[in-house]
């Protein structure tokens, strides 16, 4: 293989090397993606085509149909997280009253346009006195604030939020004694992933000994919020949302990020695995669907469609123009390449952008789930990867959260691809109808 410029955008902007180095695989080992046995062409419109209703009823109604709880009193912690506001945004479309609970100087660009519809209430999931107020009054909680970050660096303060600001949070809504029902925002890593591709994992799956801190937080966490539930009889009931992706993440999360790195330039490389990829609007609406319906002290897992590393790669190539992934790489090569992000992060004194115990995580590891169970019993429904993928590149082609170079032949590849601008394939009546044969 002939000298190979693979590394793209640091933040900072393009590093260009010959051959694989290691700030050029760090973007690849975080574009986190999944399993298809074809690729496809996309092909969108804003005018719907019969039956399309009728198919995806959710999408095309104002709210949501299937979730038809009395007015409520919510609390959101984490409100103006990706997840959080748009918990906010559809608690408050739905006539309830909202009060978002955030933490002192964060960013609150999420909550746009609502605030003036909502009660900003502001706390630290660490200080239980704000957490008591915060909790009087209110009878339904949505529990989503965390710190997500696969740094080492920030371990204290990733365990810190998981676990001891959980157990806060708990305690502080026992002693209002007012809440009906409380959702705790857990996460897929809680139950595990599998070496073999053909493994889907449900809620009884466990996951087993986890080297990366932000998954063991994640399963301690959940782990101390189902203990606190039965012994002081908390209406509890836990979701855990696979790799979310899509519009309003104003900080983009490690896992939006793999996004923005596809439209800075993408990579050729890729490594063995699977993720179960969703859009952020279809977790805010199990979340709301987990507190009308869902039973006290069970999981729910909404998950998305499982596929490789490898397609969700090729996914994200076809929207942005971008080379396809072609250079598979090995777990020595993925756990090399932690290393030496490690270290550069230290240099910068920066989050690395990757670590050991992330490629160990990632590599070779099959994170594909079952919401069958959320399914029958919540009446949850989740987008195809393709959708998914097409709001997350439309969102950040609309907002200008990152430098991008080339942003307006980003915008008319996306046009010419989807057969929309990213603008009306973020709209309410988007329906993405098909999927046609191409050659890469």
């Amino acid at each position: 293989m002939n000298s190979v410029t693979l590394a793209r955008t640091i933040s900072s902007g393009f590093l260009s090397i010959s051959a694989m180095t290691v700030s050029s695989l760090a973007i690849v080992f975080l574009s986190s993606l999944v399993r298809s046995d074809r690729i496809g062409v996309f092909s969108g419109s804003a005018n719907l085509p019969s039956g399309c209703r009728e198919r995806h009823p959710r999408r095309f109604t104002e709210g949501n149909p299937e979730c038809m709880i009395p007015a409520m009193k919510a609390i959101v912690t984490g409100a103006n997280g990706h997840i959080g506001s748009r918990i906010v945004r559809l608690l408050v479309e739905g006539g309830h009253n909202v009060r978002a609970m955030v933490r002192a100087g964060s960013d609150r660009r999420s909550l746009a346009g609502i605030e003036g519809k909502i009660e900003v209430r502001v706390g630290d999931l660490l200080d239980r006195d704000s957490l008591r107020g915060a909790m009087e009054g209110r009878t339904h909680l949505f529990h989503t604030a965390t710190r997500f970050s696969h740094s080492p660096d920030e371990a204290e303060e990733i365990w810190g939020t998981a676990v001891e600001g959980t157990e806060n949070v708990l305690r502080a809504a026992a002693s209002a004694g007012s809440l009906e029902r409380i959702v705790h925002t857990s996460s897929c890593a809680t139950v595990g992933s599998s070496p073999k591709s053909d493994e889907i994992r449900d809620e009884s799956s466990i996951a087993g000994d986890e080297m990366e801190i932000y998954r063991r937080a994640k399963i301690a966490g959940e782990r101390a919020a189902l203990k606190i539930a039965r012994e002081l009889g908390l209406p509890l009931v836990v979701v855990n949302p696979a790799v979310v992706l899509g519009p309003g993440d104003f900080r983009p999360t490690p896992s939006n990020r793999v996004v923005l790195r596809a439209l800075a330039g993408g990579s050729r490389a890729y490594w063995s695995g699977g993720r179960s990829h969703v859009d952020v609007e279809d977790v805010a609406r199990g979340h709301l669907l987990a507190a009308e319906r869902g039973r006290e002290g069970e999981r729910y897992i909404l998950g998305g469609e499982n596929i490789t590393i490898r397609r969700a790669g090729e996914i994200l190539a076809k929207l942005t123009g971008t080379p396809f992934p072609v250079l598979k790489l090995g777990r020595g090569t993925m756990w090399v390449l932690g290393l030496g992000l490690e270290a550069f992060g230290r240099l910068r004194a920066s989050p690395p952008r990757a670590t050991r115990a992330q490629a160990s995580a990632a590599c070779g590891r099959y994170m594909y789930y079952s919401s069958e169970k959320a399914e029958r019993e919540l009446g949850y429904s989740a987008r195809s990867a393709e959708e998914v993928f097409v709001r997350a590149v439309a969102w950040f082609l609309c907002n200008e959260i990152a430098v991008m170079r080339g942003r307006a032949r980003a915008r008319a590849f996306f046009e010419a691809v989807v057969g929309d601008p990213p603008e009306a394939a973020l709209a309410p009546s988007f329906y993405l109808s098909g999927i046609a044969p191409f050659r890469s």
